[in-house]
Order: structure tokens, then sequence, then C-alpha cells
């Protein structure tokens, strides 16, 4: 975060300050602490940058406090991980990341993407296919608890809290895959938790903003995220800006030089009636506008647009009308993101790792 002060915000703090909130030696101290008052929400920051990564730690309103890490690897891919102190042993434990067992064909390590101990891809492909497994109650019962709640409350605090350090938007990589995973956590459970403790984390003043850059069509909107007017937390969803006459082939986007530019091109609403006559750039990124963290550009991204120029955001989150054959499901779109995400991350060369440290 370099040497920039933090906006003047009741309950957002940097930890490199006197107070060391959160120690990036020792992160895990803010989860043995003694809570602050129940009822008062609290992010905290300690460093988000290209050498070190993101760490970051939320206290929800019931109490509940989870770390938050995303680190960069060799190979230029984001590897998240969430932890929490378990209530009933005590004992700091990784809530999602990379599972640490090893594949018995192998040797190696497992290419599994684990959330409440359970292979979270394994989860959303069945969700995406309408298959029922017995995963899906062990997820909702994760969402639904103090963690997954607190992780809920914890993702559009942190998007927007760290929006105005974001002087290059690769920095947005590191947050990716925590918005995304929460996306499909509320697609595939039903439990939409939207952002109802927004003043108190951020303030009135920031709030408001958030809640203008909307227009009507949704509850919040900050550059990287949405929150829709049903709660839904969306990484994905294009909004009815026309961000450039970019071509519809994979990897276009907009230049540093264009941003400028951009940003004085007028709102020209999706159609809505099943034709999309002004469909905008960037068709097949799977980000909101023309930023695609990590460069990622699938078919079901492409088909979830189309949707979207045609009905509309809200028509095709699960579902998509009858008659959209060349259409895919927000559900679809945001598997199709996160596979390609961990994909990348499974390249990574576990050599460089050492198994069974702990960095908290």
């Amino acid at each position: 975060m370099g040497d920039a002060a933090p906006p003047a915000t009741p309950n957002v703090y940097r930890s490199l300050d006197s107070k060391q909130i959160l120690k990036p030696k020792s992160p895990g101290d803010y989860l043995r602490e003694s809570l602050d008052a129940i009822g008062k929400p609290q992010l905290v920051i300690a460093h988000y940058n290209f050498t070190e990564g993101l760490l970051a730690a939320y206290q929800s309103v019931s109490g509940k406090r989870i770390l938050l890490r995303a680190q960069w690897r060799a190979n230029g891919t984001v590897d998240p991980e969430v932890a929490h102190r378990n209530s009933v042993t005590g004992e700091i434990e990784l809530l999602m990341g990379r599972t640490k067992q090893l594949d018995p064909r192998t040797g190696k390590r497992a290419k599994v993407f684990e959330v409440a101990g359970m292979d979270f891809m394994s989860h959303l492909d069945n969700a995406r296919r309408k298959k029922h497994s017995i995963d899906e109650r062990t997820m909702k019962e994760f969402v639904e608890g103090d963690a997954g709640r607190a992780f809920a409350e914890a993702m559009p605090a942190l998007y927007a809290a760290l929006e105005p350090f974001e002087a290059d938007s690769k920095l947005v990589e590191l947050q990716a895959p925590f918005g995304g995973v929460l996306t499909a956590l509320q697609l595939t459970t039903g439990a939409i938790a939207g952002f109802a403790h927004s003043e108190a984390i951020l303030g009135k003043d920031r709030t408001n903003s958030l809640r203008d850059n909307c227009r009507g069509e949704c509850q919040y909107r900050g550059r990287h995220f949405t929150v829709q007017n049903s709660g839904l937390f969306d990484v994905l969803g294009k909004s009815s800006e026309v961000l450039g006459k970019k071509s519809l082939e994979r990897g276009s986007g907009p230049t540093p030089a264009s941003r400028s530019l951009l940003q004085t091109l007028k709102d020209v609403r999706k159609n809505g009636d099943g034709v999309c006559t002004l469909p905008g750039g960037c068709f097949g990124g799977c980000g909101p506008g023309c930023f695609t963290p990590g460069d990622i550009y699938t078919p079901e991204c492409y088909g979830h647009d189309m949707c979207v120029c045609k009905w509309g955001a809200a028509a095709c989150v699960v579902t998509i009308p009858a008659d959209c054959s060349d259409c895919n499901t927000l559900l679809e779109a945001i598997w199709s993101f996160l596979s390609e995400l961990f994909r990348l991350l499974f390249e990574y060369d576990d050599s460089e790792e050492q198994p069974g440290t702990q960095w908290w």
C-alpha cells in the first residue's frame, strides 16, 4: 500500500502504524486477541502490493474474525487463503485454500481448492450441472455459520477499501479469487448477504458514492464489483456502460492511455428484449467492464455477457431465457472463471514451497 494513508473511515485500519493491529510476521495474533465490542465490524489491511501480496483481517458484526492472504507465485498466479480460529479446538485452521493433502496417484500435492474442507470446484461443477451431492449441505452450513458470514461481510468491504490503492489494476488480481468464491457460494447456496454494514465499515460518504455509481441498476458498485439489487455480490457482471468500441476478439480491453477517454463515454442501456444491438467492448472477458483479472476469457463468460446484453443481468443468474441459445448463466461464467484461475495456480512448481509451513 506504499506510504499512502487510508481513507478517513470509522473501521478500516492499516496495521503498519503505531497500533500494529495486524502484524505481518504473526497475523494469527489478531485471531487470538480479545474481541472488540460485538456489533462493531472492522477491516484491517496489513499490506497490498506486488512484493508481499495481500494480507488483511476482518471482524464481523458477530465478532468472528478471519484472516485473508493472497500471495504471488513464481508463474505470476495468485495463491489465496482464508484462515480462522476454531472456536472448539482453539486452533487456527484454513477455511479456504489449496489442499495440503497429497494425490495418492502422483505423491504430489493434490490439485484441489478446498472451502470448509470440501472440494470447491467439484461442488460448483455439480451445481452448474444441477446435480445434487452431499456437499450441498456442508457448503450451506458453512455460509450460514459465523465464518461464512464473516467472509461474506468482508468481501465488499475489502474490495471497496482497496480501491484507493489500485494505481495498477493488476493488483486487483490479489482479491479476485476471494470475490469469485463468494459469488459462486452465494449462487450455489442461495445465501445472499448484501452489504448491510457498509456505513459502519466505510463511512457514509464512501457508501453513498458506491450507491450513486449504480444509477438505479444495483445497490452498490465499485470499480471491480457490484452488489446487485438481490444482494448478490457479483465480480463478473458488466454494467450498462459501453467501455469502448472494442472488437469481440479475445483479449481486447482498454489501454492505460485510453482509460480517461473511456470514462467520458455515454451510458447506453442494454436492450432487455432479446436483441443485443450495442454490445460494447470486451465480450467474453471474465470481469466487470473491460477489467479481466488474470486476462481470462472463456466461452461461458462470453455467453453470459450476451445474455445480459439481450435480457439484463437479472434474467441470467442461474437460468437463461428459453430462446437464448447463445447465452450462459452467471453460475456457468463464474465456474469457468474460477476453473481457469485455479488451473493456472496448480501449474505452480510445488518444489518452491515448504509443505506444512504455517504462515500465521
